[in-house]
């Protein structure tokens, strides 16, 4: 644990990286990896500020990795009985890599000449990433035969609906329309759920459900591609872990689903995420305790986690720093145990003997994945509270 941890932007929103977090990230982990595409690519230049991302990458903690595809939703007279639905990769030419990076520095700095210069130092940090050729129609796939959205979307509902659920929701494909695209089948009641105005934007419709669900689980591919622990706010956690737990617990013939995370909590920490967040303290700031924090950061990576380990890092690489007069909070981690079943079952006689099991294409991907190691950590965040540095 500890070794590297992936962010993504978040969907859709006008501040796709929760900076605080990265800082928070950059406290714990050897390597912090964000993935960009353009749009984000020019928020995270305005968020961080060109020199101070600039310092980072040169430091080398921080990684970045550019993505020219986002996943796309297709839909068609939505709320109505002729809907149709889909998904594509939406890209532009001039999104390749090195005309982003000098489009986006001139633009965020307002200067031909520098903004060069410092989209020349940033292209020798930064590395293309893709997704694979067929993510889109393994995402249709998981929405029409398998039952991790339906999954997700109950998570959901239980936390946002004022008098719980009536009944399991049912949402999927059925079979493709030519030229048209996927019917859906739901017993949701969508004008139910809009006259309720429930905070969750996700629940709305169906297109921002498949938007948010086909994001994460492209974004799960990259994940599992690179080996990472994953930073993640609760709503894409309704996503990771009702999937894992579903997918161990199909070999496991388990009539109730066995959570296969466990909470670890750190209670002494601080409120570096929000103070960052308000703008009392910056990624500046942060700098010579990210540095302070190379000595040790081996030491941490190596052993088990618990919280007295966790506290005496923390509190070691934080001392007499600003940090440290900051107001306490909670840090969570939810730690992924099911590694040996995985290993057992694999090592039995090869994924290919699950088929029996119907896993999904996408399902023996991370199976492959998690025999040969990855361990899909999560690092949690929460809604950014307010805050006032008094």
């Amino acid at each position: 644990m500890f070794e590297r941890i992936c962010i993504t932007p978040q969907y859709p929103t006008t501040k796709p990286f929760d900076i605080g977090s990265i800082g928070e990230a950059l406290i714990f982990y050897g390597e912090v990896i964000l993935i960009v595409q353009y749009e984000s690519l020019e928020a995270l230049i305005k968020q961080f500020e060109p020199e101070t991302l600039l310092r980072y990458l040169e430091h080398g903690r921080l990684k970045v990795k550019y993505r020219k595809h986002m996943i796309g939703t297709v839909s068609q007279e939505e709320n109505t009985p002729f809907a149709r639905y889909g998904f594509g990769l939406i890209s532009s030419e001039k999104h390749n890599l090195e005309e982003a990076a000098h489009d986006l520095f001139i633009k965020v700095t307002g200067k031909t000449g520098r903004g060069r210069r410092l989209a020349n130092k940033f292209l020798r940090f930064v590395e293309p990433i893709s997704y694979g050729a067929d993510i889109t129609s393994q995402i249709v796939d998981e929405v029409r035969n398998y039952p991790y959205i339906s999954e997700y979307i109950s998570r959901r509902l239980r936390k946002s609906l004022p008098e719980g659920l009536q009944q399991k929701p049912m949402f999927k494909f059925g079979p493709l329309i030519q030229g048209e695209g996927f019917p859906l089948a739901t017993n949701i009641n969508f004008d139910y759920l809009n006259r309720l105005e429930l905070p969750d934007e996700a629940l709305k419709k169906p297109s921002t459900i498949l938007f948010n669900y086909g994001s994460m689980i492209a974004d799960l591919s990259l994940w599992s591609q690179l080996g990472t622990e994953v930073a993640v706010n609760e709503n894409q956690a309704d996503v990771l872990q009702p999937r894992f737990n579903v997918l161990l617990n199909k070999w496991k013939r388990s009539e109730e689903m066995i959570s296969s995370f466990q909470d670890v909590c750190f209670n002494n920490g601080n409120a570096i995420r929000q103070v960052i967040n308000s703008g009392a303290h910056s990624l500046d700031d942060l700098y010579p305790i990210v540095e302070r924090s190379n000595d040790f950061s081996n030491w941490l990576r190596q052993r088990e986690p618990d919280d007295n380990l966790i506290h005496s890092y923390y509190k070691e690489i934080t001392k007499d720093s600003w940090i440290d007069k900051l107001p306490t909070k909670v840090i969570r981690w939810v730690i992924f145990s099911g590694m040996p079943t995985a290993i057992d079952v694999i090592a039995g006689g090869g994924i290919g003997t699950l088929s029996g099991l119907s896993l999904s294409v996408f399902d023996n991907f991370l199976l492959d994945r998690l025999a040969r190691g990855w361990k899909p950590n999560q690092f949690i965040h929460g809604e950014l509270e307010k805050f006032t540095n008094g």
